[in-house]
């Protein structure tokens, strides 16, 4: 994989080199050299971004429908603060003892 190919693939995916170092758990200065042809993309890094990048142009972007504008708390945000505050424990005051 040369530099310009490299580059495509992290463009696709909207990856700075730095998220790819932090996800290869890899030094930002190894992926820079990869980004400047300082030093040559490792064979098993090269496969897997062109696999990356490949499902990434392939498949089709969701469909997101705008939320109604009067309602800003989602149905999953909701859900989470219904189950939090529905505690299967009886709460008894302090002063009932």
């Amino acid at each position: 994989m040369d530099k310009e190919r490299f580059r495509e693939c992290l463009q696709t995916l909207h990856w700075p080199s730095a998220t790819l170092a932090e996800v290869l758990n890899t030094p930002l200065s190894t992926c820079m050299d990869w980004l400047l042809g300082r030093a040559e993309v490792p064979p098993q890094v090269a496969l897997w971004l062109e696999t990356l990048t490949r499902a990434h142009m392939e498949a089709p972007l969701p469909s997101v429908e705008a939320a109604p504008a009067e309602d800003d708390t989602s149905e999953s945000e909701q859900v989470s603060i219904d189950e939090e505050n529905d505690s299967s424990e009886e709460v008894v005051p302090a002063d009932a003892h």
